[in-house]
């Protein structure tokens, strides 16, 4: 027979199963439900019912699961293969693959570099020559301006820090 304490140990929500089993109306709290199925003979039979007490299990002849031993085998062993240079990686994936072998693009040999015009110094005279000189023939003619205009640009050559003979 449970006794207070056995109760206690019970939730709520399982308290209220053995009061319904026992179609008895279940109190809100915990406390008085308890209370409820220790007065009640009928809730008493369900509880002992759905929780055997220790006695009724020793009486009841022991179980004992099925022993079912099952060993796993250990994993296989993975293989290390061998380093194995690019040709022979590419013949093995072709194999797999049942495509044809691709060849490797060769690589192209490169050039020799092409010397640059301005390592000649012969060809850096000519050009220093022919340009200096043209320097000179494009500059533009000096424009005519007159005295309002010169003195306007002087001010502000002056105004704005720039030489006033460069302007």
């Amino acid at each position: 027979m449970p006794d207070h304490d056995d109760l206690a140990k019970l939730k709520v929500t399982e308290l209220k199963v053995i009061l319904s089993k026992a179609e008895i109306s279940s109190p809100a709290r915990k406390n008085d439900i308890i209370v409820k199925i220790l007065g009640e003979p009928k809730a008493l039979a369900v509880y002992a019912q759905l929780y055997p007490s220790d006695a009724d299990v020793q009486d009841a002849p022991p179980t004992t699961p099925p022993t079912t031993t099952t060993t796993i085998p250990p994993p296989e062993p993975v293989p290390v293969q061998p380093l194995v240079d690019e040709a022979e990686k590419r013949r093995l994936r072709a194999e797999r693959f049942g495509i044809p072998v691709v060849e490797a693009p060769k690589p192209r040999p490169t050039a020799p570099q092409k010397r640059s015009p301005l390592d000649d110094p012969t060809k850096l005279a000519t050009r220093a020559a022919r340009f200096a000189a043209n320097q000179s023939q494009k500059r533009p003619p000096a424009e005519s301006v007159d005295p309002a205009e010169e003195e306007r640009r002087r001010k502000r050559a002056e105004r704005f820090g720039i030489n006033p003979t460069a302007a």
